[in-house]
Parts: structure tokens; C-alpha cells; sequence
């Protein structure tokens, strides 16, 4: 079984004596330092920030000027250093590191006293004329924006405001890393900003700023996989769909607090298979296999109630208690039986031109909600503006398909009692959300379908009816982009599709036959059989650039373990001219020729695989020209079905 361990690192930010680069510091440690104790004044002695760096008497009380100067020469009670003293301790930090630049004197650091300045040594000015003009730099063009220009400090601090004045920054001790060496301005400046900002008040009542640190260990057969907190974290699929998002979600699962639909409906489907028992998800967030998780179905996703009834009674009768753990948002769009019936008369007619929809009512209940004619969940509950609108939308569909029967009155009965019914899981999903983001919750977002599939981006007219990458991420759960953390890209070792639609890599011969066999590659939701083919990297580069992946999960390695050799997809030719990008024209698409390359296979069982070393030589070579080609790496492999046929890489 893999389980997940959190970490916890505390980390008090509140005392101006800390150097957060010496392994020995107090960094370490929640306990509140004395400020006047006998070792915070050895630790001021040692700290070079906070002995005198004033060049001069006057120096020093001309920074006094606008607040308590640090050095003990002119505190001695340990008082914490001036915010506005800075620049001028820096200038002085600047000129000791001149000093040790044009010695090489790696060992020496600001206020320890070396060889005095040799003012004749071109080296030493010019790094002096360098820094001065990095440091006027930084002081003046960036210190007022610093923490909008810096991603992770904004990720992870996000209680601080979009600007804020560096000059709130402690002083030299910002400029000062391990074993006193410098390395650029930029990684300074950039942490300084990181490790000071929550010395400013910015936080009230918080005393420690927390800091996850996740590891992973598979040593002992378990599996520590990093969710970090104070944000949300997301898997999306980065092929056609089908990928296995859902394994990687149930694992994820075992440490997370929040788990999230964002978009789709009951058309999306995955299987997870939890201490021998198999759970169908269709619409319900794979959270649930956790008794300590709750779970939203957010406001992009398009919700048929009935179904949503009977996939938590089919789940709660195999051992799955859901009481007070799934909830829904009132902004959702509801899915009605004429939506599906609808949906089955437009695929007949567009005969052998259809799309391949799973008949779900999908695609016609977005229609209704992007012509601000649909049907939310909040109107159940004003039923005279519910009743109005159901019959609307229903006359208006018998006027557009003839023979269109549908009995109203009594589909009105029967959504007063299912209405009641839903009540109590209704809730207002964007301050729902956010407080648990405040609450600093291990949240999880669980994309469906994947980003071919995608209305904008995919390949259309054969795609589902949302956005099914970051972008419906946001949308769907009413999310700034800056609340994301993680984005996990879901990657089968080979490409399928299910439906109609252009699929370059697809093998009609004895290799998509194989591939659909050994990977029991039939749809959960349809039941239909998967067109296979091999991976295509152009996909997979494409969807990285529309999703921002911070990692890869390769799902069904195992699948390919009886092949002599494995091509992928790495290029599209049209016309004897190497194309650039991913094609809109489908036209175009159909008639690209592929480039391949072809790697060695490996023709070795890798299902009782759980360490990266344990795989056979060639199979990691398969990994790393992935991670070579896409410029993401590979966190997760999976060489099963079961949830333990994981092996975590990074």
C-alpha cells in the first residue's frame, strides 16, 4: 500500500538573528529566541549583519537618523535592526565582498577584518563598479516590486500584497550566503525577498510562517508523494483521455484534505481498485476512497442528478461512507434527461460524420449555458423561476426535433423530491474553496478528459464541450492563477483515442491490436474498444505548453514490456516541410506523415517494479528520452493496474 507522509517543517521568522543558510542556526526550530539572551549576543557577534558595517562614526548616526542602527556599537540591547538602515549597511556589505573578490579570499566575510584594499587592482573595481551598479539597481527600479515579479514567493505567500517595499528587508544579512560566497545578485535579491518578507507584519496573528517539505522514499516499499499545501494542486491529462488520471489521483489521495472536480460531467469515467474492491467514478471526485477527504464538485462542471444519486449509492454500498463529505456547487448546470436525448438525435444526424459523443447530454447542457438559457442548481430552489425555464427549454427542443416526446409534468414531480434530496450537499463553492485554501488544506484538482479533448484547444470539432486544461482549472473552481502549485501532465506510454476524430500515431495493424488486448484499452464510460497507436510526442509538447506541467505521470509501462522495439512520434511532415507546431486544420492533420524514432524495447516484466533502478535499462531510457524531448521530468511510472504498481522517479 502506499501511503504518504507530510513533513512539517516550522520555521520562525520573527527574530532579526537568524541566518537561514547556517545549517546550525535556530532557523530550525519553532522555539522563540530571547533577543537579549547571552547566546543571541554571541550570535549578533558572529553574524556579520549584526556587528558594525558602518564605514564611519557619522555613517552609522546618519542611518540612526531614520531608525536604530543593528551594530553593537550602537545597540546594546539587542534590538532589532533598523528597516530603513539598509542600503547603507549594504553598501558597506558590497565593499567587504570587494575586498575578499579582488584577494579571492572565499573565507572572509563582512565585518571580519582582512588585508586592507589594494585600490590599484583593475579587478577590484571593476567587480566594485559591477555591484554598485547591480545593487543601485535593485534598490531602485526593483524593490517595489519585487514580490509581483517573483512566482514562488507569491505561490506560497499568498497572504502577502501584491507589493511590497524591500526596503522592509533586514539588512546585509539579505546579501550573505552559505560559507560567505557570493553568487549573484539576482539569487540574492530574489532571496531575500523570500526569507524576509514575513518579518514585515503582513500576517496578523500568525507567530511562525509554515513551510511543507515533502520527500519521497521508497526504501522500505513505501511511497511518499509530494501535494504541497497552501494552494491548489492539479492532474490533467495530456493525450485524448484515458491516460490513467485517476490512479495517480487515488494515490495522491492518501494525504490530501480537498479533492475537486473542475469541469465535464458523468461523460468522463476511471476505475480505482482500493484493497481488492473496484470503484467506478464517472462524475464523483476519486477523493472519497479517503475517509479523511472532502469532496466538491465545482461550479464548471455540468451535474445529471439522477446519475449523481446512483454513483454514491453504488459506491456507499461497497463500503464508501460519502456523509458530509461531497458537496456541490450552486452555480452548476444541470444535466436533464432531454439534454441526453438531444444529444443522441444530433449524432444521428450527422450520420457518419458524428463526433462519437458517450450520449451523456454533455455537449447540449453547455450549449444551454452558453446561450444563458441553462438551468442551475440554485434555481431548484425558486421553483417558479425553475418551472419557467424547464418548460422553455423543453418546448423549445420539441420545436427543433418534430417527434421530440418528453413527458414534463412528470419530470417536474420527480425534481421537487430530488431537489430536497440535494440540499444538503449544496453549497456556495467559491468562498467554500477558498477558506480551505486559507485553512492551508492539501487540495487536489481532478481534471477530466484531457487537453485534446479541450473546446479551445483541442482537436475540434472532436472534443468535449469545456476546457479541460489549467485554463478550466480556474474557470471551473473560481481560482486566481497564482493559487496554483502544482500541475501533474498524465502521459500513457502509448497514445489512445476513443471516438472519431484525427489520431497521427494510430496503428490499424498488428501493433494497435496488441496494444488494445494487453492494455484492456474499452472505455469505462461507453464500454467502446480504444483506437491505439504510439506515443506522440508532438501531442504531449503541446499540451505542455498549453498546461505548464511541473511533471509527468507515465501510466501502463508494463504494456509495451513484450515489444522488441518501441517508436515514438517526435515530428509532423506535410508536404516534405517539417510543421512547427501542433495543427488546427484537422484537413491537415489527417494527412501528415509522422516522423519516428525508433528505441530498443526491453522484453522484461516491469509490474514488480517500485524503485527507478529497478527498471530494466531500456525502459529508463524510455523515460529520460521523454523527459529529454519535453523538458519535463518524469515523477511518477505506472506498472499496473493496482495502485500499488507505482514506482516514483523524482
Amino acid at each position: 500500500m502506499m501511503k504518504g507522509k507530510w513533513t512539517d517543517v516550522m520555521v520562525n521568522v520573527h527574530s532579526p538573528y537568524i541566518d537561514p543558510h547556517d545549517p546550525k542556526n535556530s532557523m530550525r526550530t519553532t522555539k522563540p529566541i530571547d533577543k537579549n539572551s547571552s547566546d543571541t549576543l554571541r550570535k549578533q557577534e558572529q553574524h556579520p549583519w549584526s556587528s558594525c558595517h558602518h564605514p564611519t562614526r557619522s555613517a552609522c548616526n546618519a542611518s540612526r537618523s531614520s531608525g536604530p542602527c543593528t551594530c553593537r556599537k550602537c545597540t546594546q540591547d539587542g534590538g532589532r535592526p533598523s528597516w530603513w538602515s539598509w542600503p547603507s549597511c549594504g553598501r558597506q556589505a558590497w565593499s567587504d565582498h570587494r575586498n575578499r573578490t579582488a584577494y579571492g579570499r572565499n573565507d572572509a566575510y563582512p565585518g571580519r577584518r582582512g588585508k586592507p584594499y589594494q585600490t590599484n587592482l583593475v579587478l577590484g573595481n571593476l567587480v566594485k563598479g559591477v555591484l554598485a551598479a547591480g545593487l543601485s539597481l535593485a534598490v531602485g527600479l526593483i524593490q517595489r516590486h519585487a514580490i509581483s515579479i517573483f512566482d514562488g514567493v507569491r505561490r506560497r505567500h499568498t497572504h502577502l500584497a501584491g507589493l511590497r517595499d524591500v526596503n522592509h528587508l533586514c539588512c546585509v544579512g539579505c546579501w550573505r550566503l552559505s560559507k560567505s560566497q557570493f553568487r549573484g545578485l539576482a539569487s540574492e535579491f530574489c532571496w531575500a525577498v523570500c526569507a524576509r518578507l514575513p518579518l514585515d507584519r503582513a500576517w496578523p496573528g500568525q507567530q511562525d510562517l509554515e513551510l511543507y517539505n515533502t520527500k519521497m522514499s521508497v526504501a522500505d516499499g513505501t511511497a511518499e508523494i509530494a501535494v504541497p499545501t497552501g494552494g491548489v494542486n492539479v492532474v490533467l491529462g495530456a493525450q485524448w483521455g484515458d491516460e490513467g488520471k485517476g490512479k495517480l489521483v487515488d494515490v495522491l489521495c492518501d494525504e490530501i484534505e480537498v479533492c475537486a472536480r473542475c469541469q465535464g460531467g458523468n461523460n468522463a469515467g476511471h476505475t480505482i481498485v482500493v484493497n481488492g474492491v473496484k470503484y467506478d467514478f464517472h462524475i464523483l471526485p476519486s477523493g472519497l476512497v479517503n475517509p479523511n477527504c472532502v469532496n466538491l464538485i465545482g461550479t464548471g462542471v455540468v451535474i445529471h442528478i439522477p446519475a449523481f444519486f446512483a454513483e454514491l449509492e453504488a459506491i456507499e454500498k461497497k463500503g464508501l461512507d460519502s456523509t458530509n463529505r461531497i458537496f456541490v456547487s450552486d452555480r452548476c448546470h444541470v444535466v436533464f434527461d432531454f439534454h441526453q436525448k438531444v444529444d443522441a438525435l444530433r449524432e444521428a444526424e450527422l450520420g457518419g460524420k458524428s463526433i462519437g459523443t458517450t450520449h451523456k447530454g454533455i455537449g447540449p447542457a453547455y450549449a444551454t449555458k452558453a446561450s444563458r438559457s441553462g438551468i442551475r442548481v440554485h434555481h431548484l430552489y425558486d421553483w417558479p423561476e425553475f418551472e419557467t425555464r424547464f418548460r422553455r427549454l423543453v418546448e423549445g427542443r420539441k420545436k427543433r426535433y418534430g417527434d421530440f416526446e418528453y413527458d414534463v409534468e412528470a419530470e417536474l414531480e420527480r425534481y421537487k423530491g430530488l431537489a430536497e434530496k440535494l440540499k444538503p450537499y449544496v453549497v456556495d463553492a467559491v468562498p467554500w474553496m477558498h477558506e480551505r485554501i486559507k485553512q492551508n488544506k492539501r487540495i487536489l484538482v481532478e481534471g477530466a478528459n484531457a487537453l485534446m479533448l479541450d473546446l479551445d484547444f483541442g482537436t475540434y470539432p472532436f472534443v468535449t464541450s469545456s476546457n479541460t486544461g489549467i485554463g478550466g482549472v480556474c474557470t471551473g473552481l473560481g481560482l486566481p492563477p497564482q493559487r496554483v502549485n502544482k500541475v501533474w501532465g498524465v502521459v500513457k506510454a502509448y497514445t489512445t483515442r476513443v471516438g472519431a476524430g484525427p489520431f497521427p500515431t494510430e496503428d490499424l495493424g498488428e501493433i494497435g491490436s496488441y496494444l488494445q488486448e494487453t492494455g484492456f484499452e474499452w472505455g469505462v464510460t461507453t464500454g467502446r474498444r480504444r483506437r491505439c497507436g504510439w506515443l506522440d510526442l508532438v501531442v504531449v509538447n503541446y499540451s505542455t505548453m498549453v498546461n505548464g506541467y511541473t511533471g509527468f505521470n507515465i501510466t501502463k509501462l508494463d504494456v509495451l514490456d513484450d515489444l522488441k522495439e518501441i517508436k515514438v512520434g517526435v515530428a509532423y511532415h506535410y508536404q516534405g516541410k517539417k510543421l512547427e507546431s501542433f495543427p488546427a486544420d484537422l484537413n491537415l492533420l489527417e494527412k501528415v506523415e509522422v516522423e519516428y524514432v525508433t528505441l530498443p524495447g526491453w522484453q522484461a516484466k516491469t509490474s514488480e517494479c517500485r524503485k527507478y533502478e529497478d527498471l530494466p535499462e531500456n525502459a529508463q531510457k524510455y523515460i529520460e528520452f521523454i523527459e529529454k524531448f519535453t523538458g519535463v521530468k518524469v515523477e511518477f511510472i505506472g506498472v499496473g493496474a493496482g495502485r500499488d504498481d507505482m514506482v516514483v522517479k523524482n
